[in-house]
């Protein structure tokens, strides 16, 4: 019989939905695990194709409904049941009832960097006007599927076929928006259309940031799409290679906050040195996330430093940005002057001058692409991203990609956390399964076995096995800066059996516990730790497993209802 098949729980990650972890063994879903996060959309992963994947909402009501509330009538009708984008007949005719002005519109008030979306199709006249903040817009001609003519206020635009004459069309704005509207046209830069001018229209969308993602609709109440509140974090990223996993392990962080109100959107909100400028959504390059949706940060004429930067106090800081070379392989952060760190934006990619700093870190994350970060013991000043050290003599078109820029007060980078205006939090993850339905039982024996690892120096525990009962001993997988060591938590905290560094390389350890002969014993990367333990005369009661945001990530928990023996745990715990 397979050691597996002798298991009361096996967590590999790899199946869930919002709010729950599902569990291969028990098949009965009792062993599920319920994860925790809070209402919030500012957690990320790296998905199976290797690009980060957040969470975004749908802000529009009644998203595909274009005769019902909030959607108001200014002369344009429209009639539902026609053959849509999607092969459904989901779609609407939106016809001019006077000659003039004649649209529908939605009155919304929304603030800073915002994409506003939707499909449409020729009918009887070519263009139509997307209207927003007092008078900005943009102007799209669906019968050659080009953008027009846009007005100021307008960050970009797109126009993307999706077959039959049908195209996504979207308008991405940094300001206020009061209303949005869509307005029929005669011709580019024509907000009037002639009676019986139409064109077909289905699938409204508003969200966060600098492009329009995928379509969630909407009714009543704004819907989100991507990961969601509680969703487990099944992360892909291979901090070793820019390559994905081919399995993923979930993703256990702290609460983190951003302190950079505009992520991703660097024109306006940080303060310009040296006279850089910037191409916003440039077209040159995918971002990390896998849309159009990076900067080129572009040199100026002057022989000085050529950088943005943003005034913020933090203690304990890290500064992070996503970097890629174009006509420059050079990048630099800083904290303040004394705290600085370059980076070389090729092969493995490398680091140098960097007085003040406590740690950095370059990573290849994928198509050329780098996750730089440093991190500061004393407050920061500012953030400072630059495509110098020094001083650069610019050309006016020569720069870098940047992508995803965040500080954070903590010693180390977390994962992303994107901002669209203000700060955000992303709370601590944790999980548990259900004390009432466990396949733990109440038992007081057993094998534990996990295979994880560190990410930053977090500490305290992180992972335990809980009782039912206050008097019963529990188990808790306990981080030092480096190592972790199983704890006999009802006993003074004593270590059994010895410590293991996980932070260096995924690890796998198991803890045996014997009530027969009242010893425990800890394994890790295939030997034993330390010497045995001998139990106290509190009964061990394993009833559940929780798990708290320590800046981990999981790639396997199982639980066996019998204490294996040495060579067992062994083969168990060799990394193969």
């Amino acid at each position: 019989m397979s050691l597996y098949n002798r298991s009361s729980l096996i967590q590999v990650p790899s199946l869930y939905k919002d709010g729950t972890l599902v569990s291969t063994i028990p098949e009965d879903r009792s062993g599920d695990f319920t994860v925790a996060r809070g209402s919030n959309l500012s957690a990320t992963r790296v998905n199976k194709d290797g690009y980060i994947e957040k969470g975004y909402e749908n802000l529009l009501l009644q998203s595909n409904s274009f005769d019902t509330l909030p959607w108001r009538n200014a002369n344009a009708i429209p009639t539902s049941g026609q053959s849509g984008y999607d092969g459904s007949n989901n779609a609407w005719l939106l016809q001019a009832n006077v000659t003039g002005q004649n649209f529908r519109y939605y009155d919304i008030s929304v603030s800073s960097v915002y994409t506003i979306s939707i499909y449409a199709k020729a009918g009887t006249t070519n263009w139509f006007f997307f209207y927003a903040v007092n008078g900005t817009g943009a102007w799209f001609d669906l019968g050659n599927g080009v953008v027009g003519t846009l007005n100021s206020g307008v960050v970009s635009s797109s126009i993307e076929s999706v077959g039959d004459g049908w195209y996504r069309c979207s308008a991405t704005y940094n300001g206020s928006l009061s209303s949005m509207r869509v307005y029929l046209s005669d011709g580019n830069n024509n907000v009037n259309a002639t009676t019986g001018a139409n064109i077909y229209i289905q699938d409204a969308m508003l969200n966060q940031g600098l492009v329009a993602y995928p379509y969630v609709e909407t009714t009543t109440a704004p819907v989100a799409g991507g990961i969601l509140e509680d969703m487990p974090r099944l992360d892909y990223h291979d901090p070793d290679s820019p390559n994905p996993k081919s399995f993923p392990a979930l993703l256990l962080e702290p609460q983190r906050t951003n302190s950079l109100a505009q992520s991703e959107y660097f024109d306006g909100y940080y303060a310009n040195f040296g006279g850089v400028s910037f191409d916003t959504n440039t077209s040159e390059t995918l971002s990390p996330e896998g849309l159009y949706n990076a900067t080129k940060l572009i040199s100026s004429t002057n022989n000085t430093q050529q950088a943005i930067y943003k005034n913020i106090t933090l203690a304990t800081p890290t500064l992070t940005c996503y970097a890629k070379a174009a006509e420059y392989t050079s990048f630099t952060l800083k904290l303040s002057g004394a705290v600085a760190c370059s980076f070389t934006l090729t092969g493995n990619g490398s680091t140098g001058y960097n007085p003040g700093v406590s740690a950095q870190s370059i990573e290849p994350v994928g198509n050329g692409w780098y996750k730089c970060s440093i991190s500061a013991t004393t407050n920061s000043v500012y953030a400072w991203i630059s495509m110098s050290a020094g001083n650069l003599q610019g050309d006016g078109t020569s720069g870098i990609y940047i992508w995803g820029a965040q500080l954070e007060q903590g010693s180390y980078p977390t994962s992303y956390i994107p901002t669209y205006g203000t700060s955000q939090t992303r709370l601590g993850d944790s999980f548990q399964n259900d004390t009432n339905t466990s396949p733990l039982g109440t038992i007081g024996q057993g094998t534990w076995f996990v295979e994880l690892q560190k990410l930053g120096d977090d500490l305290n525990q992180a992972l335990y096995l809980a009782p039912t009962t206050s008097n019963a001993q529990q188990i808790r997988l306990h981080f030092d800066a480096q190592n972790a060591r199983f704890r006999d938590a009802r006993n003074g905290y004593l270590t059994i059996g010895g410590g293991v560094d996980i932070k260096t390389s995924m690890t796998k350890m198991a803890l045996s516990i014997d009530t027969t002969s009242s010893i425990a014993k800890v394994y890790a990367n295939g030997s034993q730790l330390g010497s045995d333990y001998t139990l106290q005369a509190n009964p061990f009661e394993f009833s559940r497993i929780v798990a708290e945001g320590r800046g981990f990530i999981l790639k396997q928990s199982l639980f066996f209802p019998t204490a294996l023996s040495d060579d067992e745990c062994i083969a168990l715990t060799t990394i193969s």
